[in-house]
Formats: C-alpha cells, structure tokens, sequence
C-alpha cells in the first residue's frame, strides 16, 4: 500500500497513514486473540480447545 501510494501521489501521505492503521488494527486483534487464550487457560487450566465445552449452549 505505501509503496503504491509513492508512485500514484507522491506527495500524500495517505498510505502511509492507511497501512499504519492497518497495522495497528492487526496487532489490536492479536492482542484480544491471546488474551482469550490466556483467560481460559487461567480459569480452566487448558488451552486445548476439545477440553473447552464451557463456550457451548
């Protein structure tokens, strides 16, 4: 994305800005993600997700 917005508008930096909050946005979903993992490891005390039957109905 930045180097595509370098030839297109060389003089905005909305790619940058763009891939910026992509990133950002990724790392925020990493961090929900892992700390799902370590809150049902900590209450249940394992991460294997066939031992896991308390998310069912």
């Amino acid at each position: 994305l930045v180097a595509f917005n370098r030839y297109v508008a060389p003089g905005a930096v909305g790619g940058q800005t763009f891939a910026l909050v992509i990133i950002t946005l990724a790392a925020c979903e990493a961090a929900v993600g892992l700390a799902l993992v370590m809150a049902a490891y900590r209450s249940l005390e394992t991460i294997h997700v066939d031992e896991i039957n308390v998310m069912k109905w």
